[in-house]
């Protein structure tokens, strides 16, 4: 994951200085610490690396119908904008 967050730091325009090089291991390391200590159970973690913004929304939407009640299907289907 971290050579990904390089390049896509080195690609941006103008380049990002956030995270810094060196500290993009230590960033993701934390990150999996805290999830692995987070109270949230249900999770749903979506790879990002070679995805586009549409792919990775399809993606989360297939991932969260395992979390829908048939109240939360109720409500999307009678809910209008």
């Amino acid at each position: 994951r971290g050579d990904v967050i390089r390049r896509r730091r080195a690609a941006a325009d103008p380049p990002k200085p956030y995270p810094r090089e060196e500290d993009i291991d230590l960033v993701l390391e934390r990150f999996d610490q805290e999830c692995q200590r987070s109270l949230i159970r249900r999770r749903i973690v979506l790879d990002t690396s070679n995805s586009t913004p549409d792919e990775t929304l399809n993606e989360f939407v297939l991932q969260m119908q395992r979390y829908l009640t048939s109240s939360d299907r109720l409500r999307m289907l009678t809910h209008r904008p």
